[in-house]
């Protein structure tokens, strides 16, 4: 068994009754007779500590594991051999900042020109962002050399254009983008909408899909537009993973994840617990169990021996490097100590939150036999991208400052200045309401499973207090209408396929 680079495809498997089972979802596991579904402490951390990411190699299940990316594994009459067939390896890069341009956009141009070759017909997602509008410019381009008008799909929800409201998050809304983009690569285009009724009932659909509960109405609304864009075209490219590399997201710059040992888009871990029955919360030690999962990413880190040395040059022993950090500014840092640092940002976002981000891309697209290529997670471009210093792909203080000044010549002024804007959300209040709703009738009926996992008073006191939007669950996309979308999957997940709960 193998699975690719990236983890762009799923690979489960486990052992029963001296047999491998494997499949690329885990349903295909309880299908073999006598399977049982169980969870147990590890993957209630798993849900409640870190879901709805999952770590490399787990899934969550008692008893049922993933191949981790980039991996195979070998089974025979002796058992089973596991190993890491390709690895980003941490090189010195020598190229000026031109010359490091110039790379970028021959490695990231032709991984698209790669991607767009298929027999079915084939269409790329255009949000009017930098990182879809790179790809389905280049596409364009390669479609118009052929004779050929290239489809290209938006997102939104019903009355947004009504109920936005801008935001340092969400400074902007994608249609007017869009359009520029259009005219721009004059593609052919199809504007896709989705109600909140829509977007609620496909969080049980999502879940079904994913055999897990997942990212809520980033999830579902993926299901939703995926089974449209599966009317006319079977394959899509998508801008996926450019900020993993390119260093997009806002933690990248944030002093406090650079300094503290916390996944930065679930720092919160205080929320997770306190949501939690005391009981339960108690056997669990979320806090212990997430930590070792971080740890272990650090370990994985190729570093460049000069990095590792500066921090020496300190006088500080390795296991103090946490404390070190946290009492030390980031501009204070050795040269080698902060490039350290930032690679272990690099490793710790391709491994969990581009991971997280590829599981639901393929599973709410699949789902509809819909295939999803992502160019930017080639692996020449990662491998590349993995050795860039800083300085290099935020140049100039710009946001994947290096990214634009590859793609300046084919892409409109307009769009290579605005500012970075997130998956689309709906901000129907009727959405929020209704979720708030049906998970006030949950708390309400002691039949419902969850009930035996959460503080219902906490949940509560939530459900009647205004949102906070501050203390996300997890990233960006998931604040606290999203959280409680999230309890309601875990909810329907626990009925669905029957789990047992082993604590």
């Amino acid at each position: 068994m193998a699975r690719d680079r990236a983890g762009v495809k799923p690979l489960f498997y486990m052992q029963k009754d001296n047999r491998i089972l494997f499949g690329s979802e885990i349903k295909a596991l309880f299908a073999y007779p006598g399977v049982k579904a169980v969870v147990g402490k590890y993957g209630l951390c798993e849900i409640f500590g870190l879901g709805p990411a999952r770590s490399p190699g787990c899934g969550v299940f008692l008893g049922v594991h993933e191949i981790p990316p980039a991996h195979c594994a070998v089974i025979d009459y002796s058992g089973m051999k596991l190993w890491r067939y390709w690895d980003m390896e941490a090189k010195e890069h020598t190229e000026s900042y031109g010359e490091t341009v110039e790379h970028v956009r021959e490695l990231l141009f032709d991984a698209i020109r790669r991607q767009l070759v298929s027999d079915v017909p084939i269409c790329t997602l255009l949000s009017g962002g930098l990182d879809s509008s790179v790809v389905s410019a280049v596409a364009a381009d390669y479609f118009r050399k052929q004779g050929r008008q290239l489809d290209t799909y938006s997102f939104d929800y019903v009355d947004n254009d009504i109920n936005f409201r801008a935001s340092r998050f969400q400074p902007t809304q994608d249609r007017p983008f869009v359009d520029r983009m259009v005219e721009h690569i004059r593609s052919k285009h199809h504007y896709l909408t989705c109600n909140y009724d829509e977007l609620y009932e496909k969080l049980f659909d999502a879940v079904r899909a994913k055999d897990l509960p997942g990212m809520a109405d980033v999830d579902s609304s993926m299901l939703f537009f995926a089974g449209k864009i599966k009317e006319r075209h079977t394959v899509c490219l998508s801008g996926e993973c450019a900020d993993e590399i390119f260093g997009g997201y806002p933690w990248f710059r944030d002093e406090e994840a650079l300094r503290m040992p916390v996944f930065p888009w679930s720092k919160n871990l205080a929320l997770r617990q306190m949501v939690l029955k005391p009981e339960i919360a108690g056997k669990l030690f979320l806090e212990e169990y997430v930590r070792a999962q971080y740890e272990k990413t650090m370990q994985r880190t190729k570093s460049l021996q000069r990095e590792r040395e500066d921090f020496e040059t300190t006088g500080i022993s390795t296991k103090n490097y946490w404390e070190y950090l946290e009492q030390t500014e980031v501009s204070k840092l050795g040269a080698g100590t902060a490039s350290l640092r930032r690679r272990q940002m690099s490793r710790l976002n391709m491994d969990w939150f581009m991971a997280t981000l590829l599981d639901r891309k393929d599973r709410m697209t699949m789902a509809n036999g819909l295939e999803i290529r992502v160019p930017f997670a080639d692996h020449r471009v990662m491998e590349y991208l993995y050795n860039i210093p800083w300085e290099y792909k935020c140049k100039d203080g710009r946001v994947k400052g290096l990214l634009l000044d590859a793609a300046k010549d084919i892409l409109p002024r307009e769009v290579l200045e605005r500012k970075k804007c997130p998956y689309p959300k709906t901000y129907d209040p009727k959405y929020e309401n209704l979720l708030k709703q049906k998970l006030s009738e949950v708390l309400e009926d002691e039949n419902e499973p969850i009930n035996g996992l959460l503080n219902k008073r906490i949940l509560k006191q939530m459900i009647s207090s205004p949102s906070d939007y501050g203390s996300p669950w997890f990233g960006q996309l998931m604040a606290q209408p999203q959280m409680f979308a999230y309890f309601l999957e875990i909810n329907y997940w626990l009925k669905e396929y029957r789990i047992e709960i082993s604590v």
